[in-house]
């Protein structure tokens, strides 16, 4: 099992004051279910929670399209708040070359002026190594790490994937929000997104 804790804030590096910077206050806890002597078969489950205040009284979540290289696919814009408390869940399932991947996330935003939103979103994902390597954990740091290959050409990997974010009823809806995607990429290993990956106060 595996503890983090951690505070930020920001504020002697960037313009804001101590007064107007936010700090976030954030944790995750994690552990095996099982896991057999050879590594191969494991599961994996974790939670996690974020306070994240806001920097001069505002909110900003958005978030890429399954790619680290993307623009930005959902983007609240600024949001008058105080702070967002955000909770995610997550599970991993490995059996040799193959593996299930799932996280569910939720960010409620402390914002009368907008009604106090709520956005929440999923990821399910399933792999398949092909030559049958498989993805090895690591318990010190709670996860599970790159594949190494057997060969000197790498490590074939076939992934499908599903995702979707949405808001709850009557908040605002991001752009985007209301869209799901679906991903089978060769070779690929999506990033996983959350709810909204990152909460900034700035483009």
């Amino acid at each position: 099992m595996t503890l983090s804790l951690g505070v930020y804030n920001d504020w002697f590096t960037t313009e804001p004051t101590w007064e107007d910077s936010g700090t976030t206050v954030a944790g995750r806890i994690t552990g095996l279910a099982w896991i057999d002597t050879s590594g191969r078969r494991f599961l994996h489950l974790a939670g996690a929670f974020r306070r994240n205040g806001a920097d001069e009284g505002k909110l900003r979540f958005k978030g890429r399209p399954e790619s680290n290289v993307a623009d930005n696919y959902v983007d609240t814009v600024d949001i008058p708040a105080s702070h967002a408390n955000q909770y995610g869940l997550e599970a991993l399932w490995n059996e040799g070359p193959f593996s299930l991947t799932a996280e569910y996330g939720e960010a409620q935003v402390d914002s009368p002026e907008t009604g106090d939103p709520q956005f929440r979103g999923y990821y399910a994902t399933g792999a398949w190594i092909v030559a049958g390597e498989h993805r090895p954990y690591a318990r010190k740091v709670g996860d599970a790490r790159r594949v190494t290959p057997r060969g000197r050409w790498g490590a074939v990997e076939l992934v499908a994937r599903s995702t979707e974010l949405s808001p709850v009823p009557s908040s605002p809806s991001p752009r985007g929000a209301d869209e799901a995607g679906r991903d089978g990429r060769p070779g690929s290993r999506p990033s996983p997104p959350g709810p909204c990956r990152r909460c900034r106060t700035r483009a």
